[in-house]
């Protein structure tokens, strides 16, 4: 209202403009919060969205970053909302408070006015009477919250900031939290009567990983061997398509391809070998064809210890730690890929290239498929024997890696327990090889928790670490 308009209204006219002002001041704060309700509300549930995000990182990102967009753009629309409704009710107080002192009233207009510059306001405690209500004595409430509308604003500002943190901070520990990439790990395995047969097959798989850890361990009960076994056994091996005991092989041609006092690598070369030889090895400038099966050799005390073998032509992989003091040498069991896997009678990788660079003790994989992978001799000692694997780029459409062993009973194995951890679960599962389906896993154990009189010392197998790009 004008002071024109106020100054020819009668008293009358003037309580009703009065009556309008507070009215209006009351709507445009009650439009500001009951708005704001609206408004929190929705980015409350954009934050529960973004709490309950359970997607592959680049779409987590794509996500995350859509929703609390849409979140702060809601902030800042109602914080203009209330900016807008605060002037118009400044206003319609003011006018108020004109009116007030048109008729010299100290009216809420004004009271609410000089409370507010004061900071503070007594409360009399009296009743209608004008008595001291229950003998309440007078009492000052003092404003320590500060200005309101600063106060508002800083709350907007905060709640923009905490959605996002929300919305990054969990892609950023995802991120970080490269480990915790769990892979798909299926069973393959079947039942099988002959213990010179691989029957077990553990299949792992993820189109994220790039890198991961391989570690063999000795079995817990290694300090309890007292007789290990090596032998072969084909007691049970009469079905068709098993392997038989044959006539003594004559020894393959050995080739030293890399020598140094604590470490060496040796090429052998079969009279026959099942796939053909196409892989090449390559140690420095020296290249070598027909190469069947590498080994790698680590000194010890009086002598060597074989502690890794690589067959080139399918891409198997047999490790084991340096053996306990008395115990030299343990025994090799269970054989991994690493890299696309395919079946051709049996898992395999088909390499094009294995590459060996002694300074580093790093393998290099070149796959016929495409892509390659290094694989680093990370850790060799008496307790445990570490590869760290990195791919150039993730394997798709097949697994990226396989465990492959022996079982044909508890007392007669290569592994026969096997345990995962999966993804948020507070505890490992286990189970018995042959029972075991699949599993979404962060790590993978598989070995024994009682000898066996087959290969007795070998190792248990660890897969783990399981990581995206860097």
């Amino acid at each position: 209202m004008s002071k024109n308009g106020e100054e020819g209204a009668s008293p009358r006219d003037l309580e009703k403009y009065y009556e309008q002002c507070l009215l209006e001041k009351r709507h445009y704060d009650l439009l500001s919060w009951r708005l704001g309700a609206g408004f929190f509300a929705v980015v409350s549930l954009i934050v529960a969205a973004l709490l309950g995000s359970q997607l592959p990182l680049l779409q987590s990102i794509i996500v995350r970053v859509s929703l609390a967009f849409v979140a702060a753009l809601l902030v800042l629309q109602w914080l203009g909302i209330y900016e807008r409704n605060r002037f118009w009710a400044e206003v319609a107080n003011e006018t108020a408070r004109d009116i007030e002192r048109r008729l010299h009233l100290d009216g809420v207009a004004l009271a609410f006015m000089k409370a507010a510059l004061e900071k503070q306001i007594v409360l009399r405690n009296l009743d209608h009477h004008g008595l001291p209500y229950h003998s309440a004595q007078p009492r000052t409430e003092r404003d320590t919250a500060g200005a309101i509308h600063f106060g508002i604003r800083t709350t907007a500002v905060i709640v923009i900031a905490v959605v996002a943190l929300i919305a990054v901070l969990p892609v950023l520990v995802k991120a970080a939290a490269t480990d915790q990439v769990a892979v798909e790990v299926t069973n393959a395995s079947e039942p099988v009567l002959c213990a010179e047969k691989d029957n077990v097959t553990l299949n792992l798989a993820s189109r994220e990983v790039r890198r991961f850890r391989i570690e063999a361990t000795h079995p817990a009960y290694i300090g309890a061997i007292q007789r290990d076994s090596f032998a072969a056994d084909w007691t049970g091996c009469t079905s068709p398509g098993d392997p038989k005991a044959g006539a003594p092989a004559p020894p393959p041609k050995r080739t030293t391809l890399y020598e140094q006092i604590d470490l060496w690598v040796v090429g052998l070369t079969f009279e026959s070998f099942w796939r053909p030889a196409t892989a090449t090895v390559r140690i420095g400038e020296r290249v070598e064809k027909g190469i069947h099966l590498l080994q790698v050799w680590m000194i010890r005390p009086m002598g060597g210890e074989e502690v890794a073998v690589l067959y080139p032509q399918d891409g198997y992989w047999r490790l084991r730690p340096l053996a306990p003091a008395g115990l030299a040498p343990t025994a090799f069991g269970s054989s991994f890929l690493i890299g696309p896997v395919e079946v051709e009678g049996r898992p395999i990788v088909r390499l094009r290239e294995v590459a060996f660079e002694p300074k580093s003790r790093t393998f290099t994989l070149a796959f016929e498929r495409g892509g390659t992978a290094t694989v680093r001799m990370a850790a060799t000692d008496q307790s445990r024997n570490v590869l760290e694997v990195a791919f150039d780029r993730p394997v798709e459409g097949r697994p990226f890696a396989a465990l492959r062993s022996m079982y044909v009973t508890d007392v007669d194995n290569d592994v026969a327990r096997i345990a995962v951890r999966e993804q948020s679960a507070r505890g490992w599962r286990q189970d018995n090889v042959m029972a075991f389906e699949r599993a979404t896993a962060t790590e993978l154990w598989a070995g024994r928790v009682s000898p066996s009189r087959h290969n007795t010392s070998s190792p248990d197998m660890v897969f783990g670490g399981f990581a995206g790009a860097k």
